[in-house]
């Protein structure tokens, strides 16, 4: 009985003790080459990966990362894009030329 209980007790320590760390979202979102390497490990095998903690954090990050990009980019240039002759910025540009 004592061994089944010390074989049970040693085998769920050596698993938790193997188990992979859990990166919070911050994490994901300054460490862009650990973020991208995760996000592959992830594609590469979907169904082994679905609901894990860093595979979660990882693409949260990656899309709140865009999301920052194209909010900032909207705040420059208005809604259509910098490359857009509807552009804030370019019209600011053009107008500052004309002076």
């Amino acid at each position: 009985m004592k061994k089944t209980v010390l074989t049970t007790i040693l085998a769920t320590i050596l698993l938790t003790a193997c188990g992979e760390k859990i990166h919070d979202l911050e994490y994901y979102k300054t460490h862009e080459k650990e973020r991208k390497a995760q996000m592959e490990k992830c594609k590469s095998n979907p169904g082994k990966y679905k609901g894990n903690g860093n595979c979660v954090n990882a693409f949260t990050a990656q899309r709140d990362l865009e999301l920052e990009a194209r909010k900032k980019e909207r705040e420059e240039c208005g809604w259509f894009g910098c490359d857009s002759p509807y552009s804030t910025k370019k019209q600011q540009n053009n107008e500052q030329k004309k002076e």
